[in-house]
């Protein structure tokens, strides 16, 4: 069996925190989608609920979403968008 990743843990931490979405970090796995199929919209990571329902995945790759410096919101069909807090840009 294989360990489960620090980055798949903090992810599913973020993501239920955020988002109220409890996801199992042991599914979390990389799609290795193409550079055409990710700027078609591919996600480039998945990871299932805890109770199977859906997935959740995102274009983002999952080291920029578990970034502080942004937030998770919750696409219509499961995808997680970071955006970036309004607290963490500093003025030039």
């Amino acid at each position: 069996m294989a360990k489960t990743s620090k980055l798949a843990m903090r992810l599913a931490k973020k993501i239920e925190t955020e988002l109220g979405i409890r996801c199992n970090p042991e599914t979390f796995h990389r799609t290795y989608a193409g550079c055409n199929q990710r700027a078609s919209g591919a996600w480039v990571w998945i990871m299932n609920e805890e109770n199977d329902v859906c997935d959740v995945g995102s274009c983002w790759p999952a080291s920029e979403c578990v970034k502080q410096k942004y937030a998770l919101s919750l696409g219509e069909y499961g995808e997680i968008f970071p955006e970036e807090n309004a607290g963490t840009r500093t003025l030039r």
